[in-house]
């Protein structure tokens, strides 16, 4: 098997499809002929060995009921003198008893001899000129002992037998004694499938085993029924091996280790002209003929008709490598053709739909590739509409800071300086994120600084922008909201306008005071194009700043930032925010910025963020006294110039 497993592994689909065909045909039609050769084989050397055993105990019981032919009667000893015979030979210990019947080996006895009680064992004229001669003995029992028929297994016997036996194919017996292997007197033993008695038929042999000597007969039948079987006898003195066609096992009783323990008395076939003169064996070999045809013809169209299947699936799989290789080489608009319904061809449509997704998903990556790109770029200018770096006013801090969800967004800020003291900045929202909002974005910020030019009055710069995105902007989905301020570092006024946008927070300087909501009305920039609806919504509010006070301007992204966490949703929120700005009372407002932000990774983490957030804090710095007596001298030497 393992050669086989190795060869199939490392073969193409070609050879391992001619492998399974081998195996799903030709190798099981030679197993099935081969065992119904060895059943055949076992069924006739089973009859033939029936018939053999029939036929050694009829001969026996013939010769014990008076002979045949003139034939001379058995040998008659008293079981007491059979013993006694064993004991001489071995000088050892003899059993008590014998069984009804079996084989005995004994010295060998003078012929002629009806009744012995006084054996003499140097007596002269024997049956055979060997030692010890193998008897079969049947027990019987008369008034007053045990006594055994004992039939010589010789040259005379096996001559009867040879001529009564029916055999359908075999020309010869050969008996002889055998020790059997362990199986063969494990199935001698196994008494399920053999007749009772001693005399066991045993169809499982192949080749005779004898060692020392054996009888042999050699039949041969005539043409015509008158003609009769003759028999040729002659004695063995050296192994001679035959293929056995049926075979007896006969027990054999002795007490000396060396002798055998059985009789065998084998039907053999030995090859010749004349067995193919038996009906028997033409008939035999016209049915093996026939059957060999048939197999071979089945087996050819059956091999045929798999060697068709296999030539249409390596076909079938040709043309899938074939595809496999074109698209691997980058033509993805290759196409397999295939007709029917079987695996091959639905493989085939999943390859070509294959093809064609691979076509759309490489279009869409170039065209995801050309997209971000353009964010990319996109990105960086509207980064370099956010100014990095705040007008630096005196007395004064401005921090901002943006971060967007995705590569550009829709918030936003700017600070843009009218004069020496006075700045006016915003900060706001577009609806939507993405590249559209980071559009509208763009615009709010440029029409705010060209606004710059005409007004500085955060209410009518709301005003104009409006009327633009209300009426020049065609989709009507988007809105913006924002923040609009003028910071007066001389009179330190702070004046918005909101619209629409989170409430600002105003943090106080003096930490005894609490940070507070400017709570200003104010509809979306964009929402309406009636104007004096849109002006009557706006509140201007003024706020006058003290030092350390700071306006804290951000987007709703701030306290709108959630995460999802052991299957519920956690929102930064107001409160949270309002913590962090207390928490950094006294700081600046670069200090408050980067707090604020930090608290935000934190809530974060790895989870994505769903909105921009952006922040922008106005804050007063706290006035140094020297700098105020440096400040008020100088006023007083200005005014004492014009009297000098």
């Amino acid at each position: 098997k393992i050669p086989i497993v190795a060869v199939y592994n490392h073969a193409g689909l070609s050879r391992k499809l001619r492998i399974s065909g081998l195996f799903q045909s030709t190798v099981p039609q030679i197993i099935q002929f081969i065992s119904l050769v060895l059943i055949f084989f076992f069924f006739i050397s089973g009859w033939q060995a029936d018939n053999l055993r029939k036929t050694v105990n009829y001969e026996i019981d013939k010769i014990i009921a008076g002979g045949k032919n003139g034939s001379p009667p058995p040998y008659r000893l008293p079981e007491a003198t059979v013993l006694k015979f064993m004991q001489r030979t071995t000088n050892g210990e003899t059993p008590e008893s014998l069984p009804a019947q079996g084989i005995v080996a004994l010295p060998a006895l003078p012929k002629n001899m009806e009744l012995f009680t006084n054996y003499d064992t140097t007596a002269g004229d024997t049956l055979m000129l060997r030692e010890t001669a193998y008897y079969f003995f049947k027990k019987y029992f008369d008034a007053e002992q045990d006594y055994l028929q004992l039939v010589a297994m010789d040259t005379a016997f096996i001559r009867r037998i040879s001529g009564e036996i029916p055999l359908m194919i075999g020309n010869g017996l050969l008996a002889y004694p055998y020790t059997p292997q362990r199986w063969q007197k494990a199935l001698y033993e196994f008494g399920f499938w053999q007749a009772a008695g001693s005399v066991k038929s045993f169809p499982f042999a192949f080749l005779s085993g004898n060692k020392q000597w054996a009888v042999e007969s050699t039949i041969s039948t005539g043409d015509s029924l008158e003609s009769g079987k003759k028999v040729l006898i002659k004695e063995i003195l050296f192994e001679q091996r035959h293929f056995v066609v049926g075979r007896v096992f006969i027990p054999v009783f002795t007490d000396n280790p060396g002798h055998h323990t059985y009789f065998v008395a084998d039907v053999y076939l030995a090859p010749s002209l004349s067995i193919f003169k038996q009906p028997i064996t033409r008939m035999l070999v016209v049915l093996i003929v026939l059957f060999l045809l048939f197999n071979t013809l089945i087996t050819q169209r059956v091999v045929n008709f798999g060697l068709e299947i296999n030539r249409i699936i390596i076909e079938k799989f040709a043309r899938l490598k074939k595809g496999i290789r074109e698209i691997s080489t980058g033509n993805l608009g290759y196409r397999v053709s295939m007709e029917g319904e079987d695996e091959f061809v639905e493989l085939a449509r999943h390859f070509n739909h294959m093809g064609g997704r691979l076509q759309k998903t490489i279009a869409e990556a170039r065209e995801k590739d050309r997209l971000d790109q353009e964010l990319s770029i996109a990105r960086q200018v509207q980064r370099s509409l956010l100014k990095d770096e705040l007008p630096q006013l005196e007395g004064y801090c401005l921090s901002a800071q943006m971060t967007t969800a995705t590569e550009v967004g829709g918030d936003f800020y700017d600070a843009i300086l009218l004069d020496d003291h006075k700045l006016l900045f915003a900060i706001g929202d577009v609806s939507g994120k993405g590249s559209s909002a980071a559009f509208y974005m763009a615009q709010f910020m440029s029409l705010l600084r060209y606004s710059c030019q005409f007004t500085s009055d955060p209410k009518e710069i709301a005003k104009r922008l409006n009327h633009y995105f209300a009426t020049q902007i065609a989709d009507k989905q988007i809105f913006i909201t924002a923040l609009i301020g003028l910071l007066d570092t001389r009179k330190h006024k702070l004046k918005v306008v909101r619209a629409g946008h989170t409430l600002p927070i105003f943090v106080p300087g003096d930490g005894g005071k609490k940070c507070t909501e400017i709570n200003l009305p104010g509809i979306g920039i964009g929402l309406t194009s009636k104007q004096a609806k849109f002006s009557q919504s706006l509140r201007e509010y003024e706020l006058n700043l003290s030092g350390g006070d700071a306006l804290f301007c951000y987007t709703d992204g701030v306290v709108e930032a959630a995460v999802s966490r052991n299957n519920s949703s956690e929102v930064f929120g107001e409160e949270m925010l309002v913590k962090v700005i207390e928490s950094q009372r006294g700081a600046d407002s670069k200090e408050m910025l980067e707090a604020i932000f930090r608290e935000l990774d934190d809530f974060y983490q790895q989870a994505p963020r769903v909105d921009d957030h952006t922040v922008l804090i106005i804050q007063r710095e706290v006035p140094n006294p020297d700098d105020k007596e440096e400040t008020a001298s100088g006023r007083r030497e200005k005014q004492e110039q014009p009297a000098q």
